[in-house]
């Protein structure tokens, strides 16, 4: 299943062509934004092979089950990722980050590690930015 919003990306990513601009993927609701704009619902599994190479902004609010959904879009490659508090005005990059046993509950294996989520907080003139 496609996540609402996401039917346009991937017909034009079937094309050979990718969004110019990073997507955004809000669990918080819509914005009026220039971005592409997709609106999955929180805790439904989606196919995010389509993020593949793109550029995707999570939004996120504290009091929203975020995790599940950073890490399915994080296993499909995006070439960035990074999360945003929209009340925290806070984001982070999501990077993978090794492990030797198994970190719970979201890992990926790759020749006997284990990776999960990590995530570098943003420079607090990078938040500012991002939130103009």
């Amino acid at each position: 299943m496609i996540a609402p919003g996401a039917d346009e990306i991937v017909k034009t990513r079937l094309r050979g062509m990718r969004p110019a601009d990073a997507v955004v993927v809000s669990l918080v609701g819509d914005f009026d934004l220039a971005n592409p704009l997709v609106t999955p619902e929180v805790g439904k599994q989606y196919d995010w092979r389509w993020v593949k190479g793109l550029n995707i902004a999570l939004m996120i609010a504290s009091a929203v089950d975020w995790k599940r959904t950073a890490f399915d879009i994080k296993k499909a490659e995006p070439e960035y990722l990074c999360v945003w508090d929209i009340y925290a005005h806070r984001g982070a990059q999501v990077v993978w980050r090794p492990y030797q046993t198994k970190p719970e509950p979201f890992s990926v294996e790759l020749r006997g590690w284990h990776f999960g989520l990590d995530y570098s907080p943003f420079h607090e003139e990078d938040n500012k930015v991002f939130f103009q």
